[in-house]
């Protein structure tokens, strides 16, 4: 059974982390992220996101299963993925900007993590900046000009519009 409780669960001692792009991720850039991440308990055929609905961030199951499936013509269900434990659900739609493609239901009670967009962007930035990147090898696309103002003068990177 799952454990409900989600105030132990932070990426510093996530099991899962070490399997996903936040694995090279330490010490600020992991305060950063549990300080902008929310997690919650999925009870099972719960939805994570429907197709056609616009991304709001990304899903790191910490502990569960989720099927990520489309709809068919005549509207069966075709399985496209099952992710696991450790895996990000909802990326490619969420760095497309374009509605999601696919929907993603739970398969079973999980502990799921949730990065908004803006959060996510912040987060990678700060993680990249920490590792030694330089500020102008940083580029990022954003339609809202308010969002990219922030990244520019928090972290001096290169922003554009789409």
């Amino acid at each position: 059974m799952t454990d409900k409780s989600h105030k132990h669960i932070t990426c510093e001692n996530c099991l899962t982390r070490q399997d996903t792009l936040f694995q090279s991720f330490c010490g600020a850039e992991i305060d950063g992220l549990n300080a902008l991440k929310t997690c919650s308990h999925y009870k099972k055929n719960q939805p994570l996101f429907l197709e056609g609905s616009s991304p709001r961030g990304v899903f790191c199951l910490n502990s569960g299963m989720v099927k990520v499936f489309a709809r068919g013509e005549e509207g069966k269900e075709q399985i496209i993925h099952i992710s696991a434990s450790g895996e990000i659900v909802g990326f490619r739609a969420m760095f497309s900007g374009e509605p999601y493609k696919v929907s993603a239901s739970t398969l079973e009670e999980s502990n799921i993590c949730f990065i908004g967009g803006g959060n996510m962007a912040t987060s990678l930035i700060g993680g990249l900046i920490a590792q030694g990147h330089t500020a102008n090898s940083i580029s990022v696309s954003d339609p809202n000009e308010s969002q990219r103002d922030q990244l520019t003068q928090q972290y001096g990177i290169n922003t554009f519009a789409e």
